[in-house]
């Protein structure tokens, strides 16, 4: 009786195969004919078939890979879909604004070299975003921890990556603002440099300056204590002005050591001066420079050449990566913080679709985690019941071929044909599709549903 029962229910099994699938009905007579082969886990594909395969499943989520085999609703495959799109898709756009961010900071290497670490850079964070994605949608049961620190991962990778979009634009989109940003505070730095310069010279800080004035000062001091009488003051003042005769004498042309200890203070006195008025004669002449000039970066190109070179190439384009990165992102979130969005415009806009995206993806990934159907797409009872079933029909039909029992009367469909027909079906269970959200699955069986109470 069994054996009849389960041979019943492979004819009702095969006769809804060969009526919604005739495509595996006719693959099945091929292989019967020996006209083909059954498929074979061998790849045989050429090289770059496989390398294009391979990078499509780097940057592209399978949403086969969102969910188990044993039993999948057409409802999660449609979520899957989604879902995997969403994530795909907002890693893309992630990975489109942040490469430029990666290739500014290496940019003072050589460009193809910062080309390709910014590639390689962008390409490993957007697999990470990938497979982050994935492990959270998937929520596997036997390795439920790694789904739930892929959350946490998912959560901070995409914070990070919808910060970088509004910078990566902004380095695309407002590099010449930045530049003449940072032109503006060197050229700052530059002027600022000539004022303390001028205030250092307003005072003599010149420690020979300090001792000859010390001298000078004593001596002055000691010259006053005495009356004019006295034989001492002639001596004093020699040695401290010279000859009383010579006071009036031009001391510009003595050289320095031999000039009495006063006229040395004031010769040190008028060096600095002329050194203090050249400095703001040169300070001030700046100021009316970068006044006219137009721009910081022309003035700086103009009038503060060594400047210039140190922090621009010829160009005029910063040589620093990571300074121009570091401007942009503070100049970024400087305005989104003070509230003025008007003057990030596309910047803003960008980062407003990231986050909208990221925040879609992670949603999607936990909801999708959380659904019910995972948890059944995965059981491994369940799939214990389908390998049984399949099984109850294949040596139900093994059976029948030894008997040389008609397995379907008035039809040229012969047994072995129609065994190939149950293992092709099997096998695109199994291995090629999932179970249960295709037209041609076991859901869809006569008698299963009932048989094993699968709503």
């Amino acid at each position: 009786m069994k054996e009849s029962h389960d041979l019943d229910k492979a004819r009702q099994a095969i006769a809804w195969i060969i009526s919604t699938r005739p495509d595996l009905v006719q693959k099945a007579k091929e292989i019967a004919e020996g006209k083909l082969q059954q498929s074979s886990e061998k790849d045989n594909s050429p090289l770059w078939k496989k390398a294009i395969r391979k990078i499509k499943e780097i940057c592209v989520v399978d949403p086969k890979d969102l969910h188990g085999h044993v039993y999948v609703t057409k409802g999660l495959q449609k979520n899957s879909k989604i879902t995997a799109n969403t994530i795909t898709l907002s890693n893309v756009l992630d990975a489109g604004f942040n490469f430029p961010l990666f290739y500014f900071c290496f940019q003072g290497m050589n460009p193809v070299i910062a080309f390709i670490i910014a590639l390689t850079s962008t390409g490993f964070v957007f697999a990470s975003g990938n497979e982050l994605g994935a492990a959270v949608a998937r929520n596997k049961p036997s390795n439920r921890s790694w789904s739930i620190w892929a959350c946490l991962g998912l959560i901070s990778l995409n914070v990070l990556q919808t910060g970088a979009t509004g910078v990566g634009i902004e380095l695309i989109n407002n590099r010449a603002e930045l530049e003449e940003i940072y032109s503006s505070k060197i050229a700052n730095q530059y002027l600022e440099k000539k004022q303390r310069k001028i205030a250092d010279l307003s005072t003599i800080k010149d420690p020979i300056y300090q001792t000859v004035q010390q001298k000078c000062q004593e001596g002055e001091a000691k010259l006053n204590s005495l009356s004019r009488s006295n034989p001492l003051w002639n001596t004093y003042y020699v040695r401290l002005y010279g000859l009383f005769d010579e006071r009036s004498s031009n001391w510009e042309k003595i050289p320095y050591q031999q000039l009495p200890v006063c006229r040395q203070v004031t010769r040190l006195e008028d060096e600095n001066n002329l050194k203090y008025q050249k400095a703001f004669n040169e300070y001030q002449f700046l100021l009316t420079a970068r006044t006219d000039g137009g721009s910081d970066l022309q003035f700086l190109k103009n009038h503060a050449q060594s400047a210039f070179e140190q922090h621009f190439n010829s160009e005029g384009q910063m040589k620093s990566g990571p300074i121009l990165v570091g401007l942009a992102t503070t100049q970024v979130y400087t305005k989104l913080f003070n509230g003025k969005w008007s003057e990030l415009g596309l910047s803003l806009f960008i980062l407003a679709i990231s986050a909208i995206t990221s925040l879609a993806a992670c949603t999607m990934a936990i909801s999708h985690a959380l659904n019910k159907d995972i948890k059944l797409s995965y059981d491994e009872d369940l799939q214990k019941e389908i390998d049984y079933y399949f099984q109850s029909l294949r040596l139900a039909l093994m059976e029948a071929q030894k008997q040389d029992t008609s397995f379907f009367p008035n039809s040229d469909t012969d047994l072995e044909t129609t065994k190939t027909i149950l293992e092709e079906t099997l096998e695109n269970e199994t291995s090629e599709t999932d179970s249960f959200g295709k037209p041609y699955s076991v859901k869809s069986l006569p008698t299963y549903d009932e048989e094993y109470g699968i709503d």
